[in-house]
């Protein structure tokens, strides 16, 4: 059976690939922060496994590699966050913390995800883009 591990497990996308995933033969590794969503989803996807995840954070990333306990074949990055108002209404916190969750914690899981991979000497990895990536959106300052 091959595996999957999947950032973001519990949105609307991440949730989707996951079911496919499933379908498609892997098992597959649920990475998220909402526990309670990766539970309900986890009920519908045999041989899943719940990882609720910080993937902002290094120790609690290798924690959730430590309870998979395989070599995923494959890594899709699909977590992210999204702040909403202008930029005069944004703050230095809430600008952190999209640029935690949606950058640093794809460098973090594809990095660590990546020094498994190469043991098995084979693997990919795929970073899910949002859409408002490429429009304008005029209350979106960051995301």
């Amino acid at each position: 059976m091959k595996k999957l591990l999947l950032t973001g497990a519990s949105g609307g996308i991440g949730s989707e690939i996951a079911r496919r995933a499933q379908k498609s033969g892997y098992k597959v590794g649920l990475i998220d922060n909402d526990e309670k969503r990766l539970l309900e989803l986890s009920s519908e996807i045999p041989d899943s496994v719940v990882l609720p995840t910080n993937v902002s954070d290094e120790q609690s990333v290798q924690k959730a590699l430590e309870i998979f306990r395989e070599i995923p074949d494959a890594l899709v990055n699909c977590a992210g966050i999204v702040r909403y108002g202008s930029l005069l209404e944004q703050t230095v916190e809430e600008f952190k913390e999209v640029l935690e969750v949606n950058l640093l914690g794809t460098f973090i899981v594809s990095r660590s995800v990546a020094k498994l991979m190469i043991k098995n000497k084979k693997g990919n990895i795929v970073n899910k883009r949002r859409k408002a990536s490429s429009y304008e959106y005029r209350e979106l300052c960051f995301f």
